[in-house]
């Protein structure tokens, strides 16, 4: 197998619509390159596509493995927005290759994607996007070969990672704030509930005191009467 320069690592994007399954993008950065590899590329593109079902998750992204007669990593994403139902794909040579800059490489791909072709995405045959948006993905593309070995590209990097922490830190403050608002309800709930406890156990406590009372007043007019009803018994 032939050698592969850094300069060529990442030598295919695809964009495909998940919904009929329709390859609307096929774009290889060597023109030259055999078409047994190029059917490869697209091949496993179209299988994860279809392992979607017409059904993209917004959140959705995978990594797989390139088969013979390719080499290296292919990454697949959802697109968003104005591309929600569609699927944009990476490939690239090399297998070190950080996943972070192939995902930011498709993350420009769509917002080429979306500043070019609006809402046409829906409508549009297969392969119809190649020809149009092969020499801005490649410009986008040629950027992306040595990112990883770029210090501007790598403080962007680092940058993204800190806003994604933070982004993450504020979530978690954001959830644990409301979990203390409805530990605290929970709690005053639990509160109230325990005061209409003690006052219903005092209402009861009085009532049954009365109860009693009332027994025992019956009863000893019940006793006077019986008392009464003798004595009238021995006078007589």
């Amino acid at each position: 197998m032939a050698i592969v320069s850094v300069e060529e690592r990442i030598v295919f994007v695809g964009l495909a619509r998940v919904t009929d399954g329709a390859l609307l993008a096929s774009i290889f950065v060597d023109s030259k390159m055999a078409s047994q590899e190029k059917q490869q590329f697209e091949r496993q593109f179209l299988q994860a596509c279809q392992a979607q079902r017409g059904i993209t998750n917004p959140d959705f992204r995978t990594r797989t493995t390139l088969e013979y007669p390719c080499q290296g990593n292919m990454f697949v994403m959802a697109g968003r927005d104005l591309s929600s139902h569609c699927l944009y794909s990476i490939g690239i040579r090399d297998s070190a290759y950080p996943e972070r800059l192939a995902y930011a490489c498709l993350g420009e791909v769509l917002e080429r994607v979306h500043m070019t072709q609006g809402d046409s995405l829906h409508h549009l045959s297969s392969l119809s996007l190649t020809k149009p948006l092969k020499k801005p993905i490649r410009e986008i593309i040629k950027r992306y070969q040595l990112a990883d070995r770029d210090k501007t590209f790598e403080v962007q990097g680092k940058v993204e990672e800190l806003k994604e922490n933070m982004q993450d830190n504020v979530r978690r403050i954001l959830e644990t704030h409301h979990n203390l608002e409805n530990l605290e309800q929970r709690t005053d709930n639990m509160s109230r509930q325990a005061d209409q406890f003690l006052k219903q156990s005092v209402d009861l406590r009085r009532a049954i005191q009365w109860r009693n009372m009332k027994l025992k007043m019956i009863m000893a007019g019940m006793a006077g009467a019986f008392l009464l009803y003798i004595v009238a018994m021995v006078a007589g």
